[in-house]
């Protein structure tokens, strides 16, 4: 791994408008003000110029209001995928560079370098995070101090699509360009079977929740097998338009298999009706996107490719949100118990990937204070200048500690002579 490299960011802060000193006649009480608290949470989308940007989306009922948090430029290359977990957000790239931030403090952490190709996919599980490349290798590496921990080879150079961790955590498995699926003892860290897929390439693959099948897309269709045989179940999903991105989702208490195409739709088609058995000669062994039943559902909102889409509980209202990217520089937010599309942003770039994260993720009394910008330096301008690992955070000490821990360390430093060297990790 590499060491930390200090990036700035250039952020505009707007302030204020001057209050005249006109008088103004008072407004009256009927009129409507927006309530003290309302649905809101924070999309971090990434973009093919590069580009890593995070707003605050806040629904209020007379208007949504999308609040930049950051933006800025993390690789040399297109921003591939995205991934969070807790206070950890990474972002994969076609620099082959794995790029980690805390969203706690909005700060950049460091760079890992392991992988000889376009970094395709990034998922979080525990404490540990799986990395997918174009290499054909999978690396586990542990959050704790990230290190590679282990190397999953077997798929052959051409590229990983994606991969998927089942929900024990104990296998998962992972789609490539070599028309094999396979299974990963991740307790072991070995390879366990392969699937062979003949001439069809799986762009996507899914565990069903309960984790008793998984579900592969291709260009033009969706089929499930089963986690026991590795034998298709159930009939063929035919796609309308190719296959973008795809997703389980359950939703009032039904399994979607959610997919994103070329369209701009966003299909969501129940499991069950897909798993459901042939029971006659007579009965089609295919379904259709084209003809959708009363069970599922599309929406659309955008004119172009659907790249990427994600979801978000928001516990207080118990309501599901999705934002959904596309490359026509268009974010925009649904509301999936309405089925409709509550608010949408242009960010001006052709975007690639997102992920949904709580607001109350970042911890502001945590936060050194910054100088306005007027005061700032162009090095000083930014919310990721400085680069800290795990470490650095938890050991962060007010300046009496510091005083106190430099005469202890004075006093041991005879009886710790005879002692081997602590070993320190850092990003290498």
């Amino acid at each position: 791994m590499a060491k930390n490299d200090k990036k700035t960011v250039s952020i505009k802060q707007e302030s204020p408008e001057p209050t005249s000193s006109v008088s103004v006649t008072p407004v009256p009480e009927t009129k409507k003000s927006f309530p003290k608290s309302a649905p809101t949470f924070r999309v971090v989308t990434g973009s093919y110029e590069h580009n890593l940007l995070c707003v605050s989306v806040t629904l209020y009922p007379e208007a949504p209001v999308f609040t930049p948090v950051f933006h800025f430029t993390p690789h040399t290359q297109s921003i591939r995928c995205l991934a969070e977990s807790k206070r950890y957000l990474t972002s994969g790239s076609n620099d082959e560079h794995i790029r980690i931030y805390d969203l706690q403090k909005r700060k950049e952490l460091g760079t890992l370098l392991h992988h000889d190709g376009n970094i395709t996919k990034l998922e979080f599980f525990d404490k540990w995070l799986l990395s997918a490349s174009d290499d054909g290798k999978i690396c586990i590496w542990r959050t704790k101090d990230w290190e590679v921990l282990g190397e999953l080879q077997g798929h052959k150079a051409g590229g990983i699509n994606d991969i998927s961790i089942h929900p024990s955590g104990r296998i998962a498995i992972s789609a490539g360009n070599d028309h094999t699926l396979r299974l990963w003892n991740l307790m072991t860290a070995r390879k366990a079977s392969v699937l062979k897929l003949r001439k069809d390439v799986a762009l996507r693959c899914r565990w069903s929740q309960d984790g008793t099948s998984f579900v592969l897309g291709f260009d033009r269709k969706v089929v499930v097998y089963s986690g026991a045989t590795s034998e298709p179940i159930g009939r063929v999903l035919k796609l309308k338009s190719p296959l973008q991105h795809m997703e389980m989702l359950t939703l009032k208490g039904v399994e979607y298999v959610v997919t994103s195409h070329s369209d701009g739709s966003i299909v969501f088609y129940p499991l069950d009706q897909i798993t459901e058995e042939i029971k006659s000669e007579d009965s089609e062994e295919e379904l259709s996107t084209a003809t959708l039943p009363d069970s599922a559902f599309k929406v659309v909102g955008h004119a172009v490719r659907v790249k990427h889409f994600s979801f978000y509980h928001y516990e207080p209202t118990d309501v599901i949100y999705m934002s959904s990217v596309s490359s026509d520089g268009n974010l925009v937010i649904w509301d999936l118990n309405t089925r409709d599309q509550i608010a949408v942003y242009n960010t001006g770039d052709r975007l690639n990937c997102c992920v949904m994260v709580s607001e109350d993720v970042e911890h502001y009394e945590e936060m050194k204070k910054r100088a306005r910008a007027d005061d700032m330096s162009e090095a000083e301008e930014t919310d990721f200048s400085e680069a800290e690992s795990d470490v650095e955070i938890k050991e962060e000490l007010t300046t009496n500690q510091k005083k106190k821990n430099k005469k202890k360390l004075r006093k041991a430093k005879k009886a710790a002579m005879n002692k081997k060297p602590k070993l320190t990790v850092e990003f290498s």
